[in-house]
């Protein structure tokens, strides 16, 4: 039994070395629209999230602080120079790590003490799929692609004196924000035909990893906070039914916290919520939300159950 085994891992690792390895192909914006989104302006695409929050500082393994559920709900709007225009809504909840428990507190590896939990509730969210040509790698059956979006942004809670003196130390006393998300789509190279070419694609695999800044409601010092990274780690997948398709615990927890906006994706960028982010490529809300009076005095009062806010979105009552 044991030789047959080591023959047959001996064959496979033959036949990998002799498997012809992936090669190139050019992709079109379309085909990076159909992966994620649908071509169709008046669809919305509905992603769901699975995954892990670590926080990363030179010379020292991540550490896990949140396991992280959510979802994107996504509108692709073709642009007049041949791209498109994602228009999207992004939510992301912390749970206590490897299980189903929403987190209401955070207890800081930097100085032990409990805060708050602030969920990410970006609404809206902003990205430029530019016309151009898009390299995948194709292995036979399937095909992987790609992309990095950068969004900088000017730190909303050290942006002007009002807010400095009491915000900024809650933010490292940052003066820009940068993220970098880069995502991978790997679907079948069946699905990409000369002709016919369906407007989504299904059976799609998504993996994101997102590096960003400290979040605020963590309280981390200057000295943490321009040191470390964290890092956000998701796996995501298409749901075909829409948002009624997601999972049930998560459709609970929309139904709950009233996180109705979430449910549909925008339709421009002049709709409600959107601000000064809608002129940039790229551009979201991101920390806006703790600079108000609604997050971050219940934040500080330690109003656990304040979080996630509510947010019905502009087309029913709450």
């Amino acid at each position: 039994m044991r030789s047959a085994l080591a023959l047959a891992a001996a064959f496979s690792a033959v036949y990998g070395a002799l498997a012809a390895p992936p090669v190139p192909v050019n992709l079109t914006v379309s085909d990076i629209v159909r992966a994620g989104n649908h071509l169709d302006m008046a669809e919305d695409t509905v992603t769901e999230w699975d995954g892990h929050l670590y926080t990363f500082q030179p010379g020292a393994l991540p550490q896990q602080l949140f396991r992280v559920r959510g979802l994107t709900t996504s509108r692709a709007v073709p642009t007049t120079v041949g791209g498109y225009d994602l228009l999207q809504r992004e939510l992301f909840l912390y749970y206590h790590p490897n299980t189903d428990t929403l987190a209401t507190t955070f207890t800081s590896p930097w100085d032990a003490q409990t805060y708050p939990v602030v969920h990410t509730q970006n609404n809206p969210v902003y990205t430029v799929l530019d016309n151009t040509t898009y390299v995948g790698r194709n292995s036979g059956d399937a095909t992987t692609v790609t992309l990095s979006t950068i969004n900088s942004f000017v730190n909303p809670l050290n942006s002007n004196d009002a807010t400095r003196a009491v915000l900024a130390p809650f933010s490292g006393n940052l003066t820009n924000i940068t993220t970098l998300d880069t995502t991978t789509y790997t679907f079948p190279t069946s699905l990409l035909p000369a002709t016919g070419k369906p407007q989504s694609l299904t059976n799609v695999s998504i993996s994101r990893t997102r590096v960003l800044s400290v979040l605020p409601f963590m309280n981390a010092p200057a000295s943490v906070a321009a040191s470390t990274t964290l890092l956000l780690v998701v796996t995501g997948r298409k749901v075909e039914d829409g948002i009624d398709g997601i999972s049930e615990d998560l459709q609970t927890e929309l139904e709950t916290s009233k996180l109705w906006a979430y449910e549909d994706a925008p339709v421009s960028r002049d709709d409600a919520g959107s601000g000064a982010q809608k002129a940039s490529p790229n551009g979201t809300n991101e920390w806006l939300d703790f600079s108000t009076s609604a997050v971050f005095n219940k934040w500080r009062m330690n109003q656990t159950d304040a979080f996630p806010i509510q947010d019905v979105g502009d087309w029913c009552d709450a």
